[in-house]
């Protein structure tokens, strides 16, 4: 019996480890895209939050799709696609398609 316990306390560490490495790699890959949509796009941007982008996270590729609006004299609206990859342990950009409304 004692045994068993042991087994679902080290099953449930073992979920909850990998569920929060998802989720620090989703914050990463969040930065990398923000960063690049508001090089894109110019200043005054505002680009969602990422509890509202949405997110494909691999081993090796991941990709995220961020809103953005930018007011001013030249109103920009759309979404931006971005794909990043790691290198050595780090996300870094790789490429995005833009869809402007």
């Amino acid at each position: 019996m004692k045994m068993k316990w042991v087994s679902v306390a080290l099953l449930m560490a073992v979920v909850g480890l990998t569920a929060g490495c998802r989720r620090l790699d989703e914050r990463k890959v969040y930065r990398v895209a923000r960063d690049y949509v508001e090089q894109q796009v110019g200043e005054g941007v505002e680009v969602s939050p990422m509890d509202k982008a949405l997110f494909a996270v691999g081993k090796n590729a991941a990709r995220v799709d961020i809103d953005y609006r930018r007011g001013g004299g030249s109103p920009v609206e759309g979404y931006m696609t971005v794909w990043c990859k790691r290198i050595r342990m780090r996300w870094a950009f790789e490429r995005a398609t833009d869809t402007r409304l």
